[in-house]
């Protein structure tokens, strides 16, 4: 009987009832819970139609290409804001903008900490060397140094690999050219993109950056003309004495850091050099049955030195914000038929792996940049003086100065 009325007991089934307020104020919770993720989205969705896209540093034609790649649609609107020196505020781009085009250097490295990260979809076609989780390279650049197709021919048929070949390549041209070696040097950026190649093919990436590092922290002409740059003996002085006897041996002209572009343009249509440096975007200038003469290669470092690698502007883009059409319609210029409008029209180095170039040139930058492993650095300019030209001109007369003594 008691084991009967134990079982009982235990096969009984317990339940309790919910209080129906309790029950009404959990769904009621719940609901306002929905509702206020609903709006979140709508209210992001709404915001996400306006994107503020700027842009610094770059040419008009640039500016207009970069805008004439991204689709009209009637739900997004596309607020545009060319920035210079005179209304550059870094402190607070983030605040006013959710995209920036510009090129890398100076004023990317500034704002890093302020830039929001993009996805790791975004560099699935970029080069292992040139990702960078807070900026995306769209085009390259390049420092170049066009030789001479005949002269080369002339003298042997191969171009110099090393510096001590390169001034042997000069020393033989003499006798075929008015000048071995030129450059429109009155152009700031030129010569002090020039001077930062041969300090980087002589001091290495580390020395480079050295002078790069001492400059952005304020180091003026005297005192970095002295500094050791990276595990060598190099100097800016030293490299400057370099085209001293360059030029006491007429293997560069006489007084290139004066000389004008439409001097230049004589040596080259002429050809009256054996070579001549300047940006791949400056040789795009120049009428293609003159530059069909030369051919475009890298200034070579010098023998032994192993941690070298490409100065080549990059344009990029950052972002400041996780808008979703911004980042939209940033991916759409780094997808291959893009990339191919972007390469076709500015007539630059593409970055995404397959797409095809403009032109051979255009395919070599890409393969030297995305072949090394330290990437593309930033020429002299736009890694010091971007956000401040008078301090670049200043430093480039410096320059010119020590030149005539």
């Amino acid at each position: 009987m008691k084991a009967k009325k134990q079982q009982k007991k235990t096969g009984r089934v317990m339940t309790t009832k919910i209080n129906p307020k309790i029950l009404a104020g959990i769904g009621g919770g719940v609901l306002l819970a929905v509702l206020i993720l609903l709006a979140g989205v709508l209210i992001k969705r709404s915001s996400d139609k306006n994107v503020r896209i700027a842009f610094f540093s770059l040419s008009q034609e640039n500016v207009e290409l970069i805008k004439a790649s991204f689709p009209v649609e009637d739900n997004i609107n596309l607020e545009y804001t060319v920035l210079d020196e005179n209304n550059l505020k870094t402190d607070s781009l983030h605040k006013k903008y959710d995209l920036l085009f510009t090129w890398k250097g100076q004023i990317t490295d500034n704002i890093e900490e302020n830039c929001v990260e993009f996805p790791s979809s975004v560099f699935e076609n970029v080069p292992q060397p040139l990702k960078s989780s807070k900026c995306v390279p769209l085009l390259f650049d390049s420092c170049e140094l066009a030789y001479n197709k005949n002269v080369a021919v002339k003298n042997g048929g191969n171009l110099p690999v090393n510096l001590s070949e390169f001034t042997s390549f000069l020393e033989k041209s003499k006798k075929y050219v008015v000048s071995p070696l030129v450059l429109n040097g009155s152009d700031d950026k030129i010569l002090l993109a020039f001077i930062g190649n041969l300090i980087e093919k002589t001091a290495g990436v580390d020395g480079y950056n050295d002078l790069i590092k001492a400059l952005r922290e304020g180091a003026d002409f005297n005192s970095v003309l002295d500094k050791k740059l990276g595990k060598t003996d190099v100097s800016l002085k030293s490299t400057l004495n370099l085209l001293s006897e360059w030029s006491e041996k007429g293997l560069i002209f006489k007084g290139w850091y004066n000389i004008q572009e439409a001097d230049l343009t004589y040596f080259a249509q002429d050809k009256q050099t054996a070579a001549f440096f300047t940006f791949l975007s400056t040789h795009r200038t120049y009428p293609w049955k003159v530059m069909n003469e030369y051919e475009s290669y890298l200034l070579p470092p010098k023998e032994g030195l192993k941690k070298t690698s490409v100065i080549a502007p990059e344009l990029c883009a950052v972002r400041f914000s996780k808008n979703s059409n911004a980042l939209r319609y940033l991916k759409l210029l780094t997808e291959r038929q893009t990339q191919e409008k972007l390469s076709d029209e500015s007539k630059l180095a593409p970055v995404h792996s397959r797409a095809r170039a403009y032109d051979q040139q255009a395919d070599d930058v890409r393969f030297w940049v995305s072949g090394n492993e330290f990437g593309a650095l930033p020429d002299l300019y736009n890694a010091c003086f971007q956000l401040d030209s008078k301090k670049a001109a200043e430093f480039a007369q410096k320059i010119r100065e020590f030149l005539v003594r």
